[in-house]
């Protein structure tokens, strides 16, 4: 069998310098609620996702199809945290890359393999407009993608925070009359934040990735799961 396929997801929060203080802390807080949340079963004994330069983290996804879906609740719930008065909506650029990892360190960040470069070509080939970027060791998959996180990034960047509060909800499974009890408001209500927020879209695309990934694992006679 060949070596397995993984995850690297890299991100750096946009616009952090003007994030300070308390709101500063909340941030931090629930990133490392997300990356538990991430890890916290069939990742618990493995490395989790590491926070660096104060604004940048990164972490190793163990099951490559969902990868797509831990950066949408990343983005997702930063945008649902967002205060009130801030002059932003507060968001993070995302790069996954997947690939093998030819070695694992203790600490995630001195880790190395092909998902880490991967991941790295991501995040440096990103243009300033651009959010959510992906490689992966094929070409055709690459092509796809490329053209589908435009179209992510444009119906995200739209997303006020109770939109994203709703969508990150859904993102956990949650149907629309739990998420409705969850917030306490009506499930009609939550019908109509999750229309605007394009939900629909965005699911039709969580599984399109999941179905590219999961057919190519097959074909490469591996998975992703360590």
């Amino acid at each position: 069998m060949k070596e397995k396929i993984y995850a690297v997801l890299t991100g750096d929060i946009i616009n952090s310098r003007m994030i300070k203080g308390k709101e500063r802390e909340i941030l931090l807080k629930t990133l490392n609620l997300v990356f538990e949340e991430i890890h916290k079963e069939k990742h618990k004994k493995k490395e989790g996702f590491k926070i660096f330069r104060g604004d940048s983290f990164q972490g190793i996804i163990f099951d490559p199809e969902n990868a797509v879906t831990y950066g949408l609740k990343l983005r997702a719930t930063l945008r649902s945290i967002t205060p009130k008065d801030s002059q932003f909506i507060w968001d993070t650029r995302i790069s996954i890359g997947l690939g093998q990892i030819d070695f694992f360190s203790k600490d995630t960040l001195t880790s190395d393999g092909e998902a880490f470069r991967n991941s790295g070509l991501a995040l440096d080939n990103m243009e300033n407009h651009e959010r959510t970027k992906m490689v992966t060791p094929w070409k055709e998959i690459n092509e796809e993608l490329s053209l589908t996180c435009v179209f992510l990034d444009t119906i995200i960047e739209r997303w006020k925070p109770a939109q994203a509060r709703m969508v990150e909800k859904a993102l956990k499974g949650l149907k629309q009359q739990e998420i409705a009890e969850k917030l306490n408001i009506s499930q009609p209500g939550v019908s109509k934040s999750l229309q605007s927020a394009n939900w629909h879209a965005i699911a039709l695309f969580i599984i399109r990735y999941q179905d590219l990934i999961r057919n190519k694992l097959k074909e490469y006679g591996t998975t992703g799961n360590g």
